[in-house]
């Protein structure tokens, strides 16, 4: 949590700057040729590293260089895949250009830096570690943002970003290998290779379904829509992952592992989820209202009105977001029982979900019927729509899945954050409704944060209350200051809670 704090804040800034000097045109390209080489970058891992991260016995040294040379195997055939047929991917791509090739082959270089930072991270990951990892992941954002943001304003538009990626990998390999070394030997054990890849190869089938779902913008959307549309989706995902996905993601790290421990013992894996459940809404619902609430004033007073034709995005796909506290926990403790088909079948969900709902609303919407339902043209607005819809599904089928092992209550943890959420953000959109300037949306920032805390206190402040005071608790064990304003909180929830209750015998 103190790395997204440290991490949020850079991205934030950076993401600013990058918006107001590149255009949505330039974003749209630049999701388009990384997804080609992020493709590849997700067929490599073949679930492999999942499969060491579950285990609960120690990994052996046959199983980490029997992991690393098959993972190295495949990364050398897709290096050769993107370096000599580029010119047959910009061929079929739609709306590619020859201009185009050395974006995609430059980019090739990422995917062998990030099969070398797989071993150490997976030994960093094991042993709960993420302190460690929390430092790694600081300054790959500072480098991205350093180079990025200086070449963008020197005109380089989107081989900035190019080369910005280029810098965070090559930073980020060399630091985690400092923190972890591990050297890269290959060998080869049969045992070994069937155990990792009974589980892995499933896991891989859910990756590259994720992956199928994350084609329909840089693809469906792209030939559809344009560039420029593909800039807007990536602007209201990037605001929402900064907000919601990356703080989840962060979570899943460590309930990969954790649930991986208890995962014969159903009691405590069920309180296990419910609590991560909780403390996930905690950790994002607050986020995710401030950016619903000050999204208008952020594009026209921030990052210019150029992004305002993204905000109907942003408010449709941030529920679909929020859906994934419930969702991310539940996947996880599937995986940790060794339900790794059920990813493949919930990414597949979200594939279809989200390519069918686009073309069913967007190219089926003519007629008598859909005229006087929408009155025009639904859009590029069918993505969020049909994304919020498959991500519902995804969350029903986890629950049926893992309601087969236990029963975790999902609705409870929920009700007091979304309280508090919709309390908040009511008070942060009146005050920027009456006075729209930069001032406003710092005064508005505070204000919706005590009134979320306060609302919290009120529904729920008993049951939070410890919550709280173990998160803040978190952030320096060792210092008195942090444990005081712990224990100030924990009080001031528990006080509100107190006094909404009735004295006895009323």
């Amino acid at each position: 949590m103190s790395r997204q704090i440290v991490v949020r804040g850079i991205n934030f800034l950076g993401f600013v700057v990058l918006a107001r000097v590149l255009d949505p045109a330039t974003f749209g390209l630049f999701a388009v040729v990384r997804f080609v080489v992020y493709f590849l970058q997700r067929f490599s891992d073949f679930g492999l590293s999942a499969t060491l991260l579950r285990k609960k016995d120690s990994v052996t040294e046959a199983e980490l260089r029997t992991v690393f040379t098959i993972q190295q195997s495949i990364v050398l055939v897709s290096c050769l895949i993107l370096w000599f047929g580029t010119d047959l991917i910009v061929g079929v791509y739609p709306k590619l250009t020859t201009d185009h090739v050395w974006l995609i082959r430059v980019l090739t270089f990422s995917l062998v830096l990030a099969s070398l930072k797989t071993m150490p991270t997976v030994l960093i990951q094991r042993a709960l570690r993420h302190d460690k990892l929390a430092v790694i992941d600081v300054v790959e954002v500072v480098a991205y943002y350093g180079v990025t943001v200086g070449l963008a304003l020197m005109g380089l538009e989107v081989w900035a970003l190019i080369w910005g990626t280029l810098a965070r990998g090559v930073i980020g390999t060399v630091w985690v290998m400092a923190i972890a070394w591990w050297r890269p030997r290959f060998g080869f054990d049969r045992e070994a290779a069937r155990e990792v890849l009974s589980f892995g190869v499933p896991v891989q089938l859910a990756s590259l379904a994720g992956l199928a779902s994350e084609s329909v913008v840089p693809l469906l959307v792209f030939s559809m829509f344009g560039g420029a549309a593909v800039g807007f989706a990536n602007w209201s995902r990037t605001m929402l992952a900064s907000a919601v996905g990356q703080p989840l993601i962060l979570m899943g790290k460590v309930q990969m592992r954790v649930f991986g421990r208890i995962q014969d013992q159903r009691k405590k894996l069920t309180r296990a989820v419910e609590r991560n459940i909780s403390l996930g809404a905690l950790l994002v619902f607050f986020s995710a209202t401030l950016l619903v609430a000050q999204g208008e004033a952020f594009a026209r007073l921030i990052v210019g009105e150029k992004w305002l034709p993204a905000l109907p995005l942003l408010y449709v796909l941030a529920p679909a977001f929020l859906l994934r506290v419930v969702g991310n926990s539940y996947q996880q403790a599937l995986k940790a029982l060794g339900e790794g088909v059920t990813m493949f079948v919930n990414a597949m969900i979200m594939f279809v979900g989200q390519a069918a709902g686009i073309w069913l609303l967007a190219s089926q919407t003519t007629g008598p019927f859909w005229d006087n339902v929408l009155g025009e043209p639904i859009g590029l607005i069918s993505y969020a729509i049909a994304t919020l819809v498959a991500q519902a599904a995804v969350v029903w089928h986890a629950a049926h899945r893992l309601h087969r092992y236990i029963q975790p209550r999902w609705w409870a943890p929920l009700l007091a954050p979304a309280g508090a959420a919709v309390a908040s953000g009511a008070a942060m959109w009146g005050l920027l409704d009456l006075v729209p300037a930069v001032w406003m949306m710092v005064v508005a920032t505070v204000l919706g944060a005590a009134v979320y805390f306060v609302v919290l206190g009120l529904l729920a402040g008993e049951r939070l209350s410890k919550d709280v005071a173990d998160v803040l608790n978190a952030f320096g064990k060792k210092n008195p200051r942090v444990r005081t304003v712990a224990d100030t909180a924990e009080r001031v929830l528990l006080a509100l809670q107190i006094g909404r209750r009735k004295p006895a015998g009323v």
